[in-house]
């Protein structure tokens, strides 16, 4: 929400203190939300990945160890090690699929919005109404189920992966 919110403000500070249309402030300023979601996307892909190795390992470590504490072979331990990793490698993808699909409709989003019009743009005649409507759409759809996303895992007390659009 930060994004969107410094977003705002520089548009609004390209059309009262700039010599920009409303159109040109609205390109400019959503030029930096799809910036600013590419970084963010990039910090917190990192993130993702340290929790998907942390997630599988230790549920491989845990399962392997309850495989040895059951069997006392190293044929459970075994076992237990690799059904540890595929369910741990499992719920890591889930997480990342989330994730993803979230991230990639708030940069398409942007991305439309921001190639709606050009910097010759002077009024909205001359913008992509359709590119900016599919690109609004995909900005609120995102921002919508990151709040829904949030709230319910903050509600369920599960792990959740924070995203600040």
């Amino acid at each position: 929400m930060i994004g969107i919110l410094i977003s705002a403000a520089l548009m609004a500070i390209f059309y009262l203190f700039g010599n920009d249309t409303i159109p040109q402030a609205l390109i400019s300023a959503s030029n930096f939300l799809y910036v600013w979601y590419w970084i963010w996307s990039i910090f917190q892909g990192f993130f993702i990945v340290l929790m998907s190795l942390g997630i599988t390992s230790i549920s491989a470590i845990a399962s392997g160890a309850a495989g040895d504490e059951v069997t006392k072979s190293k044929k459970g331990l075994a076992i237990g090690l690799i059904t540890g990793a595929i369910g741990g490698a499992g719920l890591s993808f889930l997480l990342f699929l989330k994730w993803i699909s979230i991230k990639i409709m708030m940069l398409i989003g942007t991305y439309l919005i921001s190639t709606s019009g050009s910097e010759n743009t002077i009024d909205w005649q001359t913008m992509d109404m359709d590119r900016l409507i599919f690109g609004a759409v995909l900005l609120a759809i995102s921002v919508i189920l990151v709040r829904m996303l949030n709230k319910s895992s903050s509600s369920s007390g599960s792990l959740s992966s924070k995203s600040n659009p």
